[in-house]
């Protein structure tokens, strides 16, 4: 089916197995695969003219999405200011937890988001304090897989939130 305009607003969507807070999606002269709408109940935008995607995380679904990618850590618990994300959580090691602090920010590598860690500290009664400096990223979303064409455009950690934007637009 043909349409004009397609305008979607959505709350707690899931996108890549990521549940966002916030979701805007517009697209603007699209043709779309409705078997797949009506009988699938998916969403595959087979041509148009203008995408753009608007999603919001919460600390609290940053969280979720990072204890997720990361099965190791529990009880995890986020905090997000324009410069950094702090993480603090546990990993359990032979009956008991070791309180974990990571800290790194969210970066765009190949039109994926990624949380790249920057720096860790390990404490533990048992094993005293270490600190590392590791560089492995937890790819969060990646927005190669969606039904549809959007690049990456922006990542904004603001207090308390990241918003990501991305388009079809293909200036680089």
């Amino acid at each position: 089916g043909r349409f004009e305009t397609i305008d979607v607003k959505a709350e707690n969507a899931v996108l890549n197995k990521v549940q966002f807070d916030e979701l805007d999606l517009h697209v603007n002269k699209a043709q779309l695969d409705l078997q797949q709408i009506l009988f699938a109940q998916s969403f595959s935008v087979q041509t148009a003219q203008e995408i753009s995607l608007k999603g919001v995380l919460s600390e609290e679904q940053l969280a979720a999405a990072l204890s997720q990618k990361e099965s190791k850590l529990q009880d995890v618990k986020v905090q997000v200011t324009p410069d950094q994300i702090h993480i603090q959580g546990g990993i359990p090691l032979l009956g008991k937890s070791i309180s974990v602090t990571v800290e790194g920010r969210l970066l765009v590598d190949q039109n994926r988001i990624l949380f790249r860690m920057e720096k860790v500290d390990i404490k533990n009664a048992l094993l005293g304090k270490m600190g590392a400096n590791l560089f492995n990223d937890l790819v969060l979303v990646d927005l190669n897989k969606l039904p549809f064409d959007v690049m990456l455009t922006k990542i904004e950690q603001e207090d308390g939130k990241v918003v990501i934007t991305a388009d079809n637009h293909k200036n680089e």
